[in-house]
């Protein structure tokens, strides 16, 4: 179906509007021409990614509506986001950017997710999307998660939209922690606090007594799937220690990954490695490398037949290391609570927030009202639920 575009002129800025995805995968050398230029690293801001994220999680309720900002010809600013509606007619039409907005248990936790500008064009691009936010009339709120303190939306658009419209509301999500990597592994080492230091050295004495010990690193896509299958089992078992489902157990979660780690293959930006002692695997990390960052994604560890080892500390204290010996500059933990175990490994931190805006107008009152609601009724149940401990 070809697309339904409009466009609008102001001065030497042209915004463009794409609603069809056809339209999306047409533009995907500019999408990554313009991605490479961005100060803000994200290893989920690639057209690939958006690519393989919509085949997975887009459906007939999902439609693109990719902000293009030009200055005449040169393509200056995307604002890659889509319109969702869980149910026809009966839901209020959510703005999410490409990568969110999945169901709880698919959810794939795209961080750090923004509009894409270079450095030079920043402040121009986030007037044209706010205007064009604020024309388009599709969609009821806009949601967005895990947005970092100097992202363009926490910056310009939120603030902009704040001076026209009321309905918005920003929460702290956690904290961005990552290390800033220095020149030697041993000068990491002992920037640690002292007990975290011994753990790590006490884990890789007890490693070194084992004589079949070995590493598996994914290289070759006929060896991706089984990969990924270990990661799988070693995250599910962690996380049933718990009495809780890994992110693994979604089957559409998992074919997601093995499509992007394809992609992140190719492109020599996978760290999949498993930890072997003879053929057992006891502990497997998957990386994204973006230089000059490395991303901890996921990990999974058995920590009840080799808890001795610290299988999981183990492993991700050899992934810093390498990540030192490539000169990489960050080791990036992605969010985590305030009490994360992240703090340990020497991180900075970095607000990370949610928001939620909504548009005057019926779609946006509704929302409103339900979002009041259920943080209401969310207030009373922790409340009942204190009371009831007590």
């Amino acid at each position: 179906m070809d697309s339904k575009q409009w466009e609008s002129v102001d001065g030497a800025i042209t915004v463009r509007v794409l609603q069809s995805w056809a339209d999306v995968i047409a533009i995907g050398p500019q999408w990554n021409a313009l991605d490479e230029l961005r100060d803000q690293e994200c290893p989920f801001s690639s057209h690939e990614f958006a690519l393989i994220w919509w085949q997975h999680f887009g459906t007939a309720l999902c439609k693109p509506l990719v902000i293009l900002v030009y200055q005449h010809e040169r393509l200056m600013g995307i604002a890659p986001l889509y319109i969702r509606r869980r149910w026809p007619m009966l839901t209020v039409p959510t703005l999410h950017f490409i990568g969110q907005g999945e169901a709880e248990e698919d959810e794939v936790c795209a961080e750090y997710l923004d509009i894409i500008a270079s450095p030079d064009d920043e402040g121009e691009v986030a007037r044209a999307v706010t205007r064009t936010l604020i024309d388009s009339t599709g969609w009821g709120r806009f949601l967005v998660k895990d947005m970092l303190s100097d992202s363009l939306l926490s910056r310009h658009v939120i603030p902009e939209l704040a001076a026209s419209w009321s309905g918005i509301h920003v929460e702290e999500t956690g904290f961005r922690y990552r290390v800033r990597l220095p020149t030697s592994w041993d000068l990491y080492l002992s920037g640690l606090k002292q007990n975290h230091r011994r753990k790590i050295n006490l884990a890789r004495r007890r490693l070194a007594e084992h004589d079949d010990v070995h590493f598996r690193e994914i290289t070759a896509e006929s060896d991706l799937e089984e990969g990924m299958k270990v990661l799988a089992a070693l995250h599910g078992t962690r996380w049933s220690q718990m009495g809780l489902r890994g992110s693994f157990s979604s089957q559409r979660f998992l074919s997601f990954h093995l499509d992007w780690a394809r992609v992140l293959l190719e492109g020599r930006r996978l760290r999949l490695l498993t930890l072997y002692i003879a053929e057992t695997p006891i502990a497997s990390i998957y990386l994204i490398e973006n230089a000059p960052s490395a991303f901890y994604y996921q990990s999974g560890a058995d920590t009840i037949e080799w808890s001795r080892l610290s299988p999981g500390r183990l492993l991700l204290s050899l992934a810093i290391e390498e990540a030192i010996d490539k000169k990489l500059s960050w080791f990036d933990f992605m969010r985590g609570g305030d009490s994360s175990y992240k703090n340990s490994y020497g991180c900075e931190e970095d607000r990370m927030y949610k928001a939620a805006i909504f548009r005057p107008g019926p779609w946006g009152l509704i929302a409103s009202l339900i979002f009041k609601a259920r943080g209401f009724f969310r207030s009373q149940w922790r409340n009942w639920s204190v009371r009831y401990d007590r």
